[in-house]
């Protein structure tokens, strides 16, 4: 089941966010990133988000647990204002390949406004997710930004999808 988070969700969202962080960003991140992600300051942080209701998140839930979100909203880059965008999504890492996140990114597609398109950013690095996206219609556009973790400079691009031509409606 999908469905819209709630503040009580935020322990749970932050720790599937640390844990896929930690998980899927290895080798990519530098580890002592990684190791200094907390679960509790981001649980906080989540807590935060949701009360304020700065995006829409939703939780994929299997028996009262959840098992991935995703957050979604206007797009925060300035060439791109009358768009959507998917700002995270994750899964646990143990679910991965289950057909979860293609659950929430769909549902979030009918979410969003139609007749738009919907942007995300992904680290270049990131093979795995970069296929997901792919696969479920995004391209790679032209804009790119660095990331920076401590000495470490990485590159996010930036891929968009028009929900008109997958015919949401």
């Amino acid at each position: 089941m999908i469905r819209l988070a709630t503040i009580d969700d935020a322990e749970a969202i932050a720790r599937i966010h640390v844990q896929t962080w930690q998980i899927a960003y290895a080798g990519i991140v530098p580890a002592e990133h990684l190791a200094k992600l907390s679960e509790k300051e981001r649980a906080l942080w989540w807590r935060e988000h949701l009360a304020q209701q700065r995006s829409v998140t939703l939780v994929a839930v299997n028996d009262r647990e959840i098992l991935g979100w995703i957050s979604f909203g206007p797009s925060r880059d300035e060439d791109s204002v009358e768009k959507s965008e998917i700002y995270a999504i994750y899964v646990q890492p143990r679910d991965w390949s289950r057909g979860i996140g293609q659950r929430l990114l769909k549902e979030a597609e009918l979410r969003l406004p139609q007749e738009r398109e919907v942007t995300l950013w992904v680290l270049q690095e990131n093979a795995r997710a970069l296929r997901f996206y792919q696969a479920a219609g995004y391209q790679i556009d032209s804009q790119e930004k660095p990331i920076t973790f401590g000495d470490t400079v990485l590159t996010e691009l930036r891929l968009i999808k028009s929900l008109r031509a997958v015919g949401i409606e």
